[in-house]
């Protein structure tokens, strides 16, 4: 397993590559779809980092802690670490797949849309807030695995 900011990088570039706005919203909304296709087509998280109950649907709190600063403006440029690199998944194998999946169905959807799919009826997001009866709590990966195998059929 890896740090979500990898992740959230290779979004970052694929989105700057094509010319498609990604503001921090979307970003995270892509990231936790990414993350339920991996989960549900390898059985195995992503990264170790925890989805939370947030207002707007699930958050990784390290990735809205990296790119905060950008607000609703859209990121232009990927996460560099202390060490000037910026790391990110090498695009092979089931991953590649995974990621090509969620950018061709969902790269294009507004921050909007993306947070409407993620609050759906019996998401791992409205579960998570209905057992927690607040905002904070943390998603299942199961009821994550149900997301991506609903969103993937």
């Amino acid at each position: 397993m890896t740090s979500p900011i990898y992740s959230a990088n290779n979004l970052i570039i694929r989105a700057n590559n094509e010319n498609i706005a990604l503001t921090p919203l979307k970003l995270q909304k892509l990231l936790y779809i990414l993350y339920a296709r991996c989960l549900q087509r390898t059985d195995t998280p992503l990264f170790p980092n925890r989805f939370e109950v947030w207002q707007h649907g699930p958050v990784v709190g390290e990735v809205y802690t990296a790119f905060r600063s950008y607000g609703a403006r859209h990121i232009d440029e990927p996460l560099p670490y202390p060490d000037r690199q910026v790391y990110r998944l090498s695009e092979t194998g089931v991953f590649a797949e995974c990621l090509d999946e969620v950018w061709y169905r969902y790269g294009k959807k507004s921050g909007s849309f993306l947070v409407k799919l993620t609050h759906g009826q019996d998401s791992a997001w409205s579960k998570a807030k209905e057992r927690d009866g607040c905002l904070g709590g943390l998603l299942s990966d199961d009821d994550i695995r149900e997301d991506g195998t609903r969103w993937f059929a």
